[in-house]
């Protein structure tokens, strides 16, 4: 049995959407008829790679270059959503995030 999903009026933002996680809960959230603005990072050719195809293919998907550590880029993205959702952001998905070095379990030190 296909699983159905249904939205209230809004649109959706995620964060980090031109990562893998990113991109596939953008297409699900796309192809239900969700508007969607999606942040990038540095992958500026990507995410306008992505916002091409989509919008080609009839959706209403926009990218906004945004920084965890800057403040007004992410007023910018949130007030990006909201103009496209009619004054409504239903849904936030964190996709993305800092770089973080992680080290093997076996060469992490015990605790004295």
């Amino acid at each position: 049995m296909p699983l159905f999903l249904t939205y209230p009026e809004g649109a959706a933002l995620i964060a980090g959407g031109t990562g893998h996680v990113g991109e596939g809960s953008m297409r699900r959230l796309v192809e239900a008829g969700v508007p969607v603005v999606f942040t990038y990072n540095r992958g500026a050719d990507r995410a306008r790679a992505l916002e091409a195809e989509l919008r080609a293919a009839g959706h209403n998907v926009h990218a906004v270059q945004m920084a965890l550590t800057d403040g007004a880029s992410i007023d910018a993205a949130i007030a990006r959503t909201e103009e496209l959702g009619n004054g409504r952001m239903h849904t936030v998905i964190s996709a993305g995030g800092p770089l973080m070095p992680f080290a093997r379990i076996a060469d992490v030190a015990e605790p004295a």
